[in-house]
């Protein structure tokens, strides 16, 4: 089995997307649906790198990134964050929060694979 990106995004047509993507190039693929189960997910599956929504409900995206940076056993995991929000406040909030990417909504297969395989090898 390929490396392990969990996704963690509560628009369900979203992961089945990325998951395609990436399962189609070998990568091994875990999804989470909001910032709780995502964070509890990352803590216990430890995955080469997560890709992270911004705006979920229970916990968002920022203060998941916040968490897993804090968290001895998930820091040093790369997150890339994948979001529609294009503002350059929140993309220096999740630089200061420790966030190694960005992935922009709507994306490119293309994009995503080139972002991830950045990250995982």
């Amino acid at each position: 089995m390929g490396k392990k990106v969990l996704i963690i995004d509560d628009e369900i047509h979203i992961t089945k997307i990325i998951k395609y993507i990436l399962a189609s190039e070998g990568y091994e693929v875990i999804q989470a649906l909001d910032g709780e189960e995502g964070l509890q997910s990352a803590i216990k599956e430890l995955p080469d790198l997560v890709l992270l929504d911004v705006m979920m409900p229970k916990l968002d995206g920022f203060k998941v990134l916040e968490l897993l940076k804090e968290n001895k056993g998930t820091k040093d995991i790369p997150v890339v964050m994948v979001t529609v929000k294009t503002q350059q406040d929140d993309t220096l909030k999740a630089e200061r929060l420790g966030a190694s990417d960005y992935i922009y909504k709507p994306f490119s297969p293309k994009k995503v694979l080139e972002i991830v395989k950045k990250h995982t090898e």
